[in-house]
C-alpha cells in the first residue's frame, strides 16, 4: 500500500524510479505522477533538489540517468499528431527539462549520448524552437557546455556559436559559448583563455559599448592578472583583426582597447616580442598547393596541411576570426578535388568537417563536401550534403547542378533531369546544368533534344 505523509511517499517514488525507471519517468512527464512534494515544481527543478545532493553512484541517480537516454530518442520521434494531442510547448517543455535535469545533476550517460548525437540533434531541434525560453537546442548545448568531460572537446563549436550570436544566432546563445569555452583549457598552457577568443568572435555583433564592456568585466573578473598581462594578451587580438575581413570596426576595437590600455587608454601593449599575430593564410598555402600540384605527394601535403591548419586553429584561438580558416580550407579541397582519389577526397572530407563548425552557413563548404563525399564512394551521404546545400542556399545553381550529377551516376535520371532544369530555369544562363542535361539526354538516346541543348549552350558562350 501506499504511504500517506510527504517523506514517506518521497521515499517509495525514489525507490520506483530504481525499480521501473523509465515507467517512472513516463508518468512524470505526462504530469500522472510527479515527485510527491513537488507537484508544482519544473522536472528539473524537482530532480536537483531530490537528487542534487546524491552520490554519483546513487542508484537513483544511475537509474534516471539510463531512463532519460532510453526515453529521448522515441520521445523525439513523435509524429506531429502526436506532439499536436500532447501540446506543442508541453512537448518541447519537457524535452527541454530532461536536457537541463541531466545537465544539473551531471549525469554521465545522457550526456554522453548528446555528445555523440550533436549533428543529429542540431538537424532535427532548431524546427522546435517556439521562444527563448522554449528553445530545446539551447538546452542540450548548455548541457554539454557544462560538461568539464565534453565541453573542451568542442572547443571549435563553442567559438562558432559566439560568433554567430546576435547575427544568424539569437543574443542568449552567447552565453552558452563563453560557458563551453570556459571549461577549455587555454591552448598552450598559460596562454590566455580560451573564453577571450569567443568574445572577440561576438564582438562585431554586439549591440553596444556598454554590453560589451560589461561582459568583457565579468569574465576577466574570473581570471585576476595584472593589467600588463592583459595587455600582452590581447594586442594580437586587437592588432590582428582586419576590419574589412573580420567585420569589426576601429570603433568597436578601441572598446577593448581602453579596457586594457595604458593611462591613455588608447593603445593595446605589443604581445611578447614585439611581433603582431598574423593568420597564415595565403602565401603558405600557396607554396604547399604547388608543391602538390607537381609531385603529387599525399603524404607529405598531409602533414603540411596538418601543421599549417594547426596554427589556423591557434589564429582563430587567440583571435576570434575563422574567415582565413574557412577560405584556406576550401582553397585546398577545391584544389584536392580536381583529381580526387581516395586519400586525397579523405583529407577534403575532414578538413570540410572542421570548417563547417566555424562557418556552417558557407554555401561553397557545403558544395565541397557533397563532393567529397560522393568521391569517397558515400553516395547517400553525399546527396543529404547536397539537399542540405539547397535548403541553406536555394538559389544556388551549383547545388543541383552536382546533385543532379551524382543521382545521373546512380541512375536516377528522372531525378536528375529535374535538378538540371530547376537549375535552369533558376539562371537561364548556367551553363554547366545545361550541358549536363544535354549530355544526360543524349545518354538516354534523346538526341534531338540533346542536340538543341548545346546548340543553345554554344550560342550563349561561343567560346
Amino acid at each position: 500500500m501506499e504511504p500517506r505523509n510527504v517523506e514517506q511517499r518521497l521515499a517509495w517514488w525514489l525507490e520506483r524510479l530504481q525499480r521501473e525507471p523509465d515507467a517512472t519517468w513516463e508518468e512524470m512527464v505526462s504530469g500522472l505522477a510527479p515527485p510527491p512534494g513537488y507537484e508544482r515544481a519544473d522536472a528539473a527543478e524537482a530532480l536537483v533538489m531530490i537528487l542534487g545532493g546524491a552520490a554519483p553512484t546513487d542508484p537513483a541517480r544511475q537509474a534516471l540517468d539510463a531512463a532519460l537516454t532510453r526515453w529521448i530518442d522515441p520521445f523525439l520521434a513523435w509524429s506531429p499528431e502526436q506532439r499536436r494531442a500532447f501540446g506543442l510547448s508541453r512537448y518541447v517543455h519537457w524535452i527541454s527539462q530532461a536536457a537541463m535535469a541531466a545537465g544539473r545533476l551531471e549525469l554521465p550517460e545522457f550526456t554522453r549520448h548528446l555528445f555523440e548525437g550533436l549533428l543529429h540533434y542540431r538537424g532535427i531541434l532548431p524546427g522546435l524552437y517556439l521562444a527563448p525560453q522554449r528553445d530545446p537546442l539551447l538546452a542540450f548545448y548548455q548541457t554539454l557546455a557544462g560538461s568539464p568531460t565534453h565541453a573542451p572537446r568542442l572547443r571549435s563549436f563553442w567559438r562558432a556559436l559566439c560568433a554567430q550570436s546576435g547575427d544568424l544566432l539569437p543574443d542568449h546563445y552567447l552565453h552558452i559559448g563563453l560557458q563551453g569555452l570556459r571549461q577549455c583549457p587555454p591552448e598552450p598552457p598559460n596562454a590566455l583563455p580560451a573564453w577571450v577568443g569567443g568574445l572577440a568572435a561576438w564582438l562585431p555583433n554586439a549591440r553596444d559599448e556598454r554590453e560589451f564592456v560589461r561582459k568583457f568585466r565579468a569574465l576577466r573578473a574570473m581570471h585576476p592578472r595584472a593589467p600588463e598581462t592583459w595587455r600582452q594578451w590581447l594586442a594580437p587580438i586587437l592588432e590582428a583583426s582586419h576590419p574589412t575581413i573580420a567585420g569589426v570596426s576601429a570603433e568597436r576595437l578601441r572598446w577593448w582597447s581602453k579596457e586594457v590600455g595604458g593611462p591613455q587608454g588608447t593603445q593595446p601593449a605589443k604581445p611578447c616580442g614585439g611581433s603582431t599575430l598574423r593568420s597564415p593564410y595565403p602565401d603558405e598555402l600557396a607554396k604547399i598547393l604547388d608543391h602538390f600540384q607537381k609531385d603529387r605527394d599525399v603524404p607529405a601535403l598531409a602533414a603540411s596541411l596538418k601543421e599549417l591548419f594547426t596554427r589556423h586553429q591557434s589564429f582563430i584561438a587567440q583571435t576570434g576570426n575563422s574567415y582565413y580558416f574557412v577560405r584556406a580550407v576550401n582553397e585546398t579541397v577545391k584544389v584536392l578535388l580536381r583529381t580526387p582519389n581516395r586519400q586525397t577526397a579523405l583529407i577534403s572530407w575532414r578538413l570540410l568537417q572542421r570548417s563547417l563548425v566555424f562557418n556552417p552557413w558557407n554555401a561553397f563548404s557545403w558544395n565541397l563536401l557533397g563532393r567529397a563525399l560522393g568521391a569517397l564512394g558515400r553516395e547517400q551521404s553525399a546527396e543529404w550534403t547536397f539537399w542540405e546545400a539547397i535548403r541553406r542556399d536555394p538559389n544556388n545553381t551549383k547545388h543541383y547542378a552536382e546533385l543532379g550529377r551524382l543521382l545521373a551516376s546512380l541512375g536516377r535520371n528522372d531525378e536528375a533531369e529535374a535538378l538540371f532544369r530547376e537549375a535552369m530555369r533558376l539562371d537561364p544562363l548556367d551553363l554547366p546544368s545545361r550541358a549536363e542535361l544535354g549530355r544526360l539526354l543524349a545518354s538516354l538516346g534523346r538526341n534531338d533534344e540533346a542536340e538543341a541543348l548545346f546548340r543553345e549552350a554554344m550560342r550563349l558562350d561561343p567560346l
